[in-house]
């Protein structure tokens, strides 16, 4: 599904931010902006039980599934989803282990996700320090915070209406 035109060759930027600020494990919020052109899309979500790395892949598996843009760059404070979106090819020929013989990647759930939604596009995964990634992230870090803050104020018969 592409959103606002962002299907095209240009490179667009997508911002990720998963966190769980109220404790890890517990509920977890992420978010995600997509910039082309000055053209800026956000959306966010929750988790009720979850990780921070589990949030940092829903925040790139969301963004991924919003574009049909080949050429992406993302952008996140994650040395965890940085180093493991570059490691994709060497996990997937492992069988989804660390090494040949090791054990299995944690979340080989969610990556095997990440690794079919970037298939055929040219993925550019940059790491920025926290308070040096920009408005962008700053941006995603407010809105996925907000968003765990709100579902975890919901009790468990609200979420299920």
């Amino acid at each position: 599904m592409d959103i606002d035109g962002f299907g095209t060759d240009e490179q667009v930027t997508l911002t990720v931010y998963g966190g769980t600020p109220l404790s890890n494990p517990g509920v977890g919020g992420w978010a995600y902006r997509l910039r082309l052109n000055g053209q800026v899309i956000e959306r966010s979500g929750a988790e009720s039980v979850a990780t921070n790395n589990r949030m940092e892949l829903f925040a790139v598996i969301a963004g991924l599934e919003s574009t049909s843009a080949c050429n992406i760059r993302i952008v996140s404070d994650s040395q965890y989803l940085v180093r493991g979106g570059s490691k994709l090819p060497i996990w997937k020929r492992f069988g989804w282990r660390l090494t040949p013989r090791g054990r299995m990647i944690k979340n080989d759930d969610l990556w095997k996700r990440v690794d079919n939604l970037v298939k055929g596009r040219h993925v550019a995964w940059d790491w920025k320090r926290h308070g040096e990634a920009g408005h962008d992230h700053d941006a995603c870090c407010r809105l996925a915070i907000q968003t765990a803050v709100a579902q975890s104020l919901l009790g468990p018969a609200d979420q299920a209406a």
